[in-house]
């Protein structure tokens, strides 16, 4: 009697365990998915590691890059918000979220995150760039045009 009763609890406990994922495996996997462009499927193993372990920043970040190369802007700006609010030093996911809402239109919240980004790293060409194109769409042409100048004194041989 007593060897079935621990049969049947052993048999019950085996139904209710879950297994375990291994995010740094799945996070590697969905990052060779985003590489080779295959969006879909890097966004199903990034929702995987999402599942598993909700608090990461960086599965959120690498979702909404996907995203936001599916030209899901609101889902790319959407995830960017949840990976900045589990680490508001991401300068990615400012710069990531600025450019999902320079796709959306929005200006003045594409201004604040480049600000934002900018902040972290000043020297950065491509947030300059977006930045002083986000000061054209708000016709502050001159304050589009202070950025234009500091990029094009930082980096004399850049071109567009």
């Amino acid at each position: 009697m007593r060897k079935i009763a621990i049969s049947v609890c052993m048999f019950l406990s085996a139904l209710f365990v879950s297994s375990q994922v291994n995010t740094d495996r799945v996070m590697t996997i969905g990052k060779n998915a985003l590489y080779f462009e295959d969006y879909v499927l890097a966004i199903q193993y990034f929702n995987q590691v999402i599942g598993a372990k909700p608090y990461l920043a960086d599965p959120y970040y690498f979702r909404a890059m996907s995203k936001f190369m599916l030209d899901d802007f609101k889902g790319a700006e959407e995830d960017a918000n949840l990976c900045i609010e589990r680490n508001p030093y991401y300068t990615s996911a400012y710069q990531l979220r600025g450019a999902a809402r320079q796709n959306q239109e929005k200006y003045e919240l594409a201004a604040t995150d480049y600000q934002r980004s900018l902040e972290f790293f000043p020297e950065d060409r491509l947030t300059l760039v977006n930045m002083a194109i986000v000061n054209v769409e708000l016709e502050h042409y001159d304050v589009a045009e202070k950025f234009f100048e500091v990029l094009l004194r930082r980096f004399p041989d850049y071109v567009p």
